[in-house]
């Protein structure tokens, strides 16, 4: 089903890729894909639709900002029902937009290997003010964060490689790991 989603994305998306989990996490069967860079109208409503049909079901929602949005579909799977009669099992695909293409490979690192990134600007570098978010690495200005939470933040960085060299990660191991064990 992986496979069947990317080749429907990349027929409306420039840019559609599936952020690679932690080796050894839990797979609960859904599929989960970034896309940015939509081939047509830009209007959320439209894609949305586009791609409801394309997926061949009527199971599916939308939920945040026309171009930063998540979208749902449960697709049928592509076996024929299952053992109690004629009641069809689905698969869960998520597909979130990233806002643009530019943004794309921040947030597909981001969103894969995501427990090495949230621990270590948890442990390290939260104390020291640094926020991550969809947008990049800030530094949080004390005090005004309590009183204008987005106008505190200073964009340190929106590259993958700098906020890992700044942590200290070694850049040729990272992305290796086996299990969800060696990621922590």
């Amino acid at each position: 089903m992986r496979t069947h989603a990317i080749t429907i994305l990349r027929g409306y998306f420039e840019h559609v890729d599936v952020p690679c989990a932690v080796p050894g996490k839990k797979d609960h069967g859904d599929v989960d894909c970034l896309v940015a860079g939509f081939k047509g109208d830009k209007k959320h409503e439209r894609y949305f639709e586009i791609l409801r049909e394309a997926f061949n079901t009527r199971y599916a929602y939308s939920v945040g900002e026309e171009e930063r949005c998540c979208m749902f579909f449960a697709v049928p799977s592509p076996e024929e029902g299952s053992s109690e009669g004629d009641k069809r099992a689905y698969i869960q695909i998520d597909v979130q937009v990233c806002r643009n293409a530019k943004m794309f490979d921040w947030e597909r690192q981001r969103l894969g290997y995501a427990s090495l990134p949230s621990m270590i600007l948890g442990s390290v570098g939260h104390p020291l003010g640094l926020t991550k978010n969809p947008d990049g690495l800030f530094l949080r200005v004390p005090g005004l964060d309590k009183v204008d939470c987005n106008g505190s933040l200073i964009l340190l960085t929106q590259d993958w490689i700098q906020l890992l060299k700044f942590f200290g990660v070694d850049i040729d191991m990272y992305g290796k790991f086996q299990s969800e064990d060696e990621s922590e």
